[in-house]
């Protein structure tokens, strides 16, 4: 949806790190798709500087992806879904091609109406379930909880007066 006029969300930051100087995060996001707009990071002599009225601080920005996705709801769903694991396989793992193609190939009837699986779910071992007794090959379905993402249009009837 492309609109000029979005419900945002700002955000200022403290960052220290111990591998580079601290800094102040500024974070511009849209309120209903949860996508990054933008981000600056600035020195503190420099935020100050921003805050006391000088124009044209210098600072390091970054804009965000899915720019397209502004103005537009965030859905996400979580599905169990089970993968099928030949018996050459006994974990999985994210860096190995043949893993994400074996997961692609699980959640891809899943992946309808505008819904896109994380792959790297089924990575997690947080989401693993349950996996069914092996078959005489040694092959067996495990079953992970996968989610599932999109962002949809609002209806213009569905929009309350607030977020004109």
């Amino acid at each position: 949806m492309k609109t000029d006029h979005f419900n945002a969300y700002l955000s200022i930051s403290e960052v220290h790190s111990s591998t580079q100087d601290d800094y102040v995060q500024i974070e511009i996001s849209d309120k209903d798709s949860g996508c990054l707009i933008a981000q600056l990071k600035l020195t503190h002599h420099d935020f100050a500087c921003a805050v006391f009225s000088h124009s044209h601080t210098p600072a390091e920005g970054r804009l965000g992806e899915n720019l397209d996705k502004v103005g537009m709801d965030f859905e996400h769903k979580e599905e169990t879904v089970g993968i099928f694991l030949p018996a050459s396989v006994t974990t999985l793992n994210d860096t190995y091609q043949d893993h994400s193609n074996l997961i692609k190939k699980a959640v891809k009837p899943l992946e309808v109406d505008g819904w896109k699986a994380r792959i790297k779910d089924a990575f997690n071992h947080r989401n693993y379930q349950f996996t069914d007794a092996s078959k005489p090959d040694g092959s067996r379905i495990s079953y992970f909880r996968i989610g599932f993402d999109r962002w949809v249009e609002v209806a213009e009837f569905l929009r309350s007066d607030d977020d004109e």
